[in-house]
């Protein structure tokens, strides 16, 4: 994807009229192995271009609805399901989020079809697997482990895919602690101590958005309390708006490598369950601590993208099968400001469409906290109830309105954020 997104950079950003710039994107599709997405209709190119060249909002808003009326009446047959995926991602970086969400609707109908031919393989039938858990179609989740059961899956993943199943389409909470290949025997004993501390309890997850709603009291009450890249000392732990109290913390790799170069040692030994995102961040602060524990890699089950430390936590946390959850102080992205503190020192602004776009696709964020939700497995608060009860295009158009101006202006290198060129 990154190779694709320098593509259209070089397009908007090196050539000095629209059909130079149309030129360079059909190379970069033609590079990138996409070069059926040249067969659009006529007009789905240069709609796009206009979309991203417009300086006046409304000729983007205009060339944004011819391309949503386009959307509308292509066949999902007409593309394989890789190629809408990556015209998902398209849309993604360019800010065009409601355009995406048809997009991927046409991508799950080509993976659905792929992965009931007979030529479909392991990669297609773990698509519609990831499609089926979204959407909570307990039968088709079946049929896709199944299939997958016959082409030889590990038992582990299965043993993981089956167990996701039953939470997300029945509401069935058990836990997920079995040994993995490969799971060091410390690792192993955090996950069973985890275990003995989250079984039948009640946790706070709570988020890093900065908040004003005075929640710490109702936070602190649980029996256990979850948050994110937790640094020490007061960092995160207001009483009035966060709760003093922290028990688990989450750690991306940037995080954890900051904490291996930056902490005393006695960090993070003070916390009872520090958690890491991938193995990479928890090799880094081995010369730290040897305490903790990594997070299941789901990634094999997801829609060819990666879950955000939110929904990692949260899938994470239901493998101890608490009795309660509720999150705090989260927005699902909708703002990009943090509490005071949490970024660590030297981080650089974020190009969200871009990220979205690479690794964390908002949209599977928001179907798996929803049937989360909807199915009475974690409450919320105000601000997370409300975003849950108004639905999926409600957030993506708020989404858009939050990040998609931003993205168009990176695209046309009008704005001072990080691409990757």
């Amino acid at each position: 994807m990154v190779i694709l997104y320098r593509h259209f950079l070089r397009a908007f950003q090196q050539s000095t009229s629209a059909d130079q710039t149309l030129s360079l994107i059909f190379r970069g599709l033609v590079r990138t192995g996409n070069e059926s997405l040249k067969a659009l209709p006529d007009a789905w190119w240069p709609e796009f271009f206009r979309y991203v060249t417009s300086t006046n909002p409304d000729g983007g808003e205009s060339s944004e609805q011819v391309l949503l009326e386009i959307a509308e009446t292509l066949n999902s047959e007409l593309l394989e399901a890789d190629r809408w995926l990556d015209l998902y991602r398209i849309c993604l970086f360019s800010g065009l989020f409601r355009l995406g969400l048809q997009v991927r609707y046409k991508a799950e109908g080509a993976i659905k079809r792929e992965a009931s031919s007979k030529l479909g393989g392991i990669r297609s039938q773990c698509l519609a697997l990831a499609v089926s858990l979204e959407s909570g179609e307990t039968e088709e989740a079946t049929a896709a482990l199944e299939r997958l059961a016959r082409l030889k899956l590990s038992e582990y993943k299965l043993a993981q895919g089956f167990w996701l199943r039953d939470l997300l389409c029945s509401r069935t909470k058990t836990t997920l602690v079995e040994a993995y290949p490969g799971q060091s025997p410390l690792e192993h004993h955090a996950e069973l101590s985890m275990l003995d501390a989250a079984k039948g309890c009640s946790i706070a997850m709570v988020g890093p958005v900065a908040s004003s709603v005075e929640a710490g009291p109702e936070i602190d009450g649980f029996n256990l309390v979850a948050k994110f890249n937790y640094r020490g000392g007061e960092q995160g732990c207001d009483p009035l708006t966060q709760g003093r109290r922290i028990d688990i913390s989450y750690y991306n790799i940037d995080q954890a490598k900051y904490i291996a170069q930056h902490s005393d040692a006695g960090f993070p030994a003070n916390l009872r369950f520090p958690v890491f995102i991938k193995a990479k961040g928890f090799r880094a602060v081995k010369k730290v601590t040897s305490e903790g524990r990594i997070v299941r890699n789901a990634q094999w089950l997801l829609l060819d993208s990666e879950f955000h430390a939110g929904t990692n936590a949260l899938v994470d946390l239901f493998r101890f099968e608490p009795k309660k959850v509720k999150v705090f102080n989260s927005d699902l992205m909708l703002t990009a400001g943090r509490y005071q503190g949490y970024w660590r020192p030297g981080t650089k602004p974020v190009n969200y469409c871009f990220s979205f776009s690479k690794t964390h696709d908002p949209f599977m964020q928001f179907n798996y906290l929803k049937r989360l939700w909807a199915s009475g497995l974690i409450e919320g608060d105000a601000r997370f109830g409300a975003i849950m009860e108004n639905g999926l295009e409600a957030y993506v158009k708020d989404l858009q309105r939050a990040h998609g101006e931003s993205g168009r202006q990176v695209l046309a290198g009008n704005e001072g954020l990080p691409g990757a060129l």
